[in-house]
């Protein structure tokens, strides 16, 4: 495995035992085993776990960067974008049994290293000021409510969905999180058109 191919094996797995256990719940050791390579093999591409929580947390970053540029590219209505996003995250209530990345890095925040704290709440701030711009749109073209300021509306559907993605993987019934995107959707944004 090449250089290029090792660091995004490394971030890969990574990212799946992120989903599945914990940022905190895997070791190095853990990667090397997963991939088939040596601990100094990782050492050399994340020289500590520290590095490797920034790297994983802005490739998540640039991911949704992209996600929301094909949207764009596609001239995406408020709505459209709105529907998208929950769609978005409906995936990750998928029956295997992993979570989304926000979530759990959010339920191990105090124990995440300093500098993986920092992306991760750049991060979230990326989603807000995203979802916080498409509802603004769509408040001034009279396709939501408009009594809400977008940024409230904006912190609301991200703690409601971070809620529900919790509740129905613990649960393990993928509806809760339905449930909570369509009342989202029709009864907390309220689109005129419907």
């Amino acid at each position: 495995m090449n250089a290029p191919d090792t660091r995004t094996a490394i971030l890969d797995l990574a990212e799946e035992l992120v989903r599945s256990r914990s940022f905190n719940a895997f070791s190095y050791q853990d990667l090397a085993d997963g991939i088939g390579i040596r601990k100094a093999s990782i050492h050399y591409h994340f020289q500590t776990k520290e590095d490797l929580g920034v790297a994983l947390v802005e490739r998540l970053r640039r991911q949704a960067i992209a996600w929301a540029s094909v949207l764009v590219e596609r001239n995406a209505t408020p709505l459209e974008k709105l529907d998208a996003y929950l769609d978005f995250q409906a995936q990750n209530c998928s029956s295997d049994g992993l979570i989304c990345p926000q979530g759990v890095l959010g339920a191990e925040y105090n124990a995440l290293p300093s500098r993986v704290q920092e992306s991760y709440v750049e991060f979230l701030e990326q989603i807000q000021t995203w979802l916080a711009s498409l509802l603004r749109k769509g408040q001034e073209q009279g396709v939501f409510m408009d009594d809400v300021p977008p940024e409230d509306q904006a912190a609301l559907i991200q703690s409601a969905i971070q809620g529900a993605l919790q509740l129905s993987r613990a649960s393990g019934k993928q509806q809760r999180f339905e449930a909570v995107a369509k009342g989202l959707r029709d009864h907390v944004l309220c689109p005129v058109d419907g």
